[in-house]
């Protein structure tokens, strides 16, 4: 499963820039700037989240 999802982020993310530019064409630079900032707040979310539930969880 690990590998089918690695594979698919791999092929799936540059399909979904292509098709972003393709609707509506903005400098290549800006996407990959874009999805890098979304990808970090994706990531300090699910890491404040993961903390904050190791925090409720009783031992």
């Amino acid at each position: 499963m690990v590998r089918n999802y690695g594979l698919a982020l791999v092929a799936v993310t540059p399909l979904a820039l292509v098709l972003v530019h393709a609707s509506s064409p903005e400098p290549v630079p800006q996407l990959l700037a874009d999805r890098v900032l979304e990808t970090l707040i994706g990531v300090a979310v699910a890491v404040a989240v993961a903390a904050a539930s190791r925090a409720v969880r009783p031992r």
